[in-house]
């Protein structure tokens, strides 16, 4: 839906982001009467650098003159497919994203709110003076509403600390047994001006955000901050081939999206009055408590047995293996590390380690972003330039690039000062659309040396305004000289794919069963190689899940999925393939590799989760012909009759190892979690250096 007030156009604008980015849910007008501040609705994105949707939040409070009120859920009811690892991660990343709000942005500590949304029943509606109305799931009227307000509307789930109403909530204590109770609680909906959220693809989280834009009564902006390309924008269709998706990224749509957002002056901060009560919004767990626990509170032991009280109420797994700190820690602070990790030790030679899957002591060769990218912490955007970056830095210090640097120093700055009136204007600088090559007479190379040529040089205030196009075009010729090197291509490949898969769910209605996301050709293919099989495994879903098969590789694999939560993506294929191989029926081993991977893999309940599976199984495959058996014929008239015995269906794709082999390969794993424990962020690391 276009933006159809004036003021969400300026408030876009003014945040530098891409306009395709940002949709809007609904046709409420803003609540100018007993609004008090901006809701930023996050759900999806708990970051503060490059951050699209806090962006737009920030400029929309500072245009409309109101505070900011950031809002940050854990949905419950998607908790459900995983355990207790995934919500610890993300409360890891709350404390961290909390930081960075109070320290980048000047949001105050009392306006971040964290909430544990139930994964239980609601029925609740806002009308847009302001009233509010909700009924139980046991159909008892909560809290009272006037004739003149809206019938309450069918029973919901999801939303319910941004609508209010009532849930049943935990009441007891140490002397008292903890018993479930109504409770009525007022949303922060109801004192928002307008509500910024990010925007979810998976089936649940779009129809939250449809349910929260329709009962709300308050203008809903949902923004786009998982992808480098919006769904939409890349294809307005799902894509069966998946190289014709990879072709149109690479081919220069994914890098017109490699945008640099520069944060926004931090805010002023909120009056009192408006911050005093807050803490009372939304949903409580346990009503007693209302002094606003933080991600923090949460965390800490002593309030450790509230949390596991509150995830086993509403269903959520607390009994699978925690994961170490060591292995993974949620937080935008960790993302980053890993990141700088990578870029350093890691991208060179990437494209020859991605392709190597037979040797007997691989190291992880990948960049270990996925659960960051899964969870928000880390913006994909932000994580291809640094690559990018990176890599063209590299490029030029082999060819002695940095020594050419002061001698073409003077001539660029020339070049860019003679070529600043040709500029569209502040806005352009950092959209997509401008993005092109270095401006005439000036060399890729000469544009991306001068960020760190210039600092040396004395220029007047005519030549520092022209240094932000400078950085602009510092960007794109880092991007131009290092798209050309395989190392890069490969990444960016992958991180297209990671597209391809956000394409999948939101296109495919029915992505996450056999029926919807594996392709007919393919099922029938399945369908006939496992009808004539001689011998069969035979294997409970508890037999899986604790790696007892007589396959010790798989059951390797699967060992490290429950202690580490993660696989790197060669094993990941071949666990998936090998639950195909040993299973009886192909619709049941495609619920049980969506079951157990949502269960336990770390960046589990994921677009890229249920595509990884969905791709084992035959999805932007093309059916593989044999030759035919009958002379005179070129082929076999059913040539899919073969793409069984690709799937995991021959014999083992990895060279055996012995137990002494795997015991290395362990030890190796963890000293490599060690080491990347320590590594410091660099110093230059920050928002300003980018």
């Amino acid at each position: 839906m276009a933006l159809k007030h004036e003021v969400f156009q300026r408030a876009v604008l003014e945040s530098h982001v891409e306009p395709e980015r940002v949709r809007l849910l609904n046709q409420c007008t803003p609540n100018t009467a007993t609004g008090t501040y901006v809701l930023y609705w996050c759900t999806r994105s708990p970051r503060a650098v490059h951050n699209e949707a806090l962006e737009v939040a920030k400029s929309l409070a500072r245009l409309v003159r109101l505070p900011l009120v950031c809002l940050n859920v854990i949905d419950l009811e998607e908790a459900l497919e995983g355990s207790l690892r995934h919500v610890l991660f993300q409360l890891e990343g709350l404390v961290d994203f909390k930081r960075g709000l109070v320290k980048r942005h000047g949001l105050s500590p009392d306006a971040i709110h964290t909430r544990l949304d139930p994964a239980l029943s609601v029925v609740t509606r806002l009308d847009p003076t302001g009233a509010s109305s909700a009924t139980s799931r046991t159909g008892e009227e909560s809290v009272p509403y006037t004739p003149e307000s809206p019938p309450a509307s069918t029973t919901i789930v999801g939303g319910l600390s941004v609508l209010g109403g009532a849930a049943p909530a935990l009441v007891g204590g140490r002397e008292a047994p903890v018993t479930p109770q109504i409770c009525s609680f007022e949303g922060f909906a109801s004192r928002a001006y307008a509500i910024v959220t990010d925007r979810g693809h998976l089936r649940y989280q779009r129809a939250r955000a449809a349910r929260v834009a329709a009962l709300a009564g308050r203008p809903l902006l949902e923004v786009e901050t998982s992808l480098i390309v919006p769904v939409e924008t890349a294809s307005v269709r799902e894509e069966v081939v998946a190289s014709t998706f990879l072709d149109r990224m690479g081919s220069g749509l994914g890098e017109r999206y490699l945008h640099e957002l520069r944060p926004s002056p931090p805010l002023e901060p909120a009056p009192a009055n408006v911050l005093a009560d807050l803490h009372t919004l939304g949903y409580w767990p346990f009503p007693q408590v209302d002094q606003g626990w933080s991600a923090e509170t949460w965390l800490s032991s002593v309030n450790r047995t509230h949390l596991l009280e509150v995830l086993r109420y509403h269903g959520v797994d607390c009994d699978a293996p925690i994961i170490s700190a060591s292995a993974y820690r949620g937080g935008e602070t960790a993302a980053r590390r890993l990141l700088s990790v990578f870029v350093a030790r890691k991208l060179y030679g990437y494209a020859v380690k991605a392709e190597h899957q037979n040797e007997a002591l691989r190291a992880e060769y990948g960049s270990l972003l996925s659960p960051y990218l899964t969870f928000g912490h880390i913006s994909p955007v932000y994580v291809a330039i640094k690559v990018h970056r990176a890599a063209a830095e590299r490029e030029l210090d082999e060819h002695g690039g940095r020594m050419r640097a002061c001698d073409s120093a003077e001539r660029v700055v020339a070049s860019l000062e003679k070529h600043h009136g040709e500029d569209t204007g502040d806005s352009g600088e950092s959209f997509p659309s401008q993005a092109g090559t270095a401006s005439p007479g000036c060399t890729s190379e000469e544009a991306f040396l001068l960020g760190s040529a210039s600092s040396m040089l004395s220029i007047g205030s005519s030549a520092k305004r022209t240094l932000t196009t400078a950085d602009t075009l510092t960007l794109r010729a880092a991007v131009e000289i290092a798209s050309q090197q395989p190392d890069v291509r490969k990444f960016m490949e992958n991180m297209y794919r990671r597209e391809l898969a956000y394409n999948f769910v939101m296109y495919n209605k029915r992505y996450d069963s056999f029926d919807g996301a594996v392709p007919v050709w393919a099922r029938r293919s399945l369908y006939d190689r496992a009808s004539r099989r001689t011998s069969h495994y035979q294997y409970s879903e508890t037999d899986w899940y604790n790696a007892r098969t007589h396959n010790m590789r798989w059951n390797a694999v699967q060992r490290e999925l429950l202690t580490r939560g993660r696989n790197i993506c060669r094993d990941r294929n071949y666990w998936c393939q090998k639950i195909l191989e040993y299973e009886n029926d192909p619709a049941h081993a495609f619920e049980l590799a969506i079951r157990i991977n949502n269960h336990l893999m770390l960046d589990a309940n994921d677009p890229v989760g249920y595509a990884t599976c969905a791709q084992c199984f035959g999805r932007w495959q093309q059916p593989v012909t044999r030759a035919s058996t009958f002379p005179g014929r070129d082929r076999d008239p059913a040539p899919e009759a073969a793409f069984g015995e690709q799937l995991g269906l021959v014999p083992e794709l990895y060279t055996l190892r012995t137990d002494e082999q795997w015991r290395a390969a362990e030890t190796l794993a963890e000293m490599i979690d060690q080491r990347l424990e320590i590594v410091p962020i660099p110093e230059n690391d920050t928002v300003d250096a980018y």
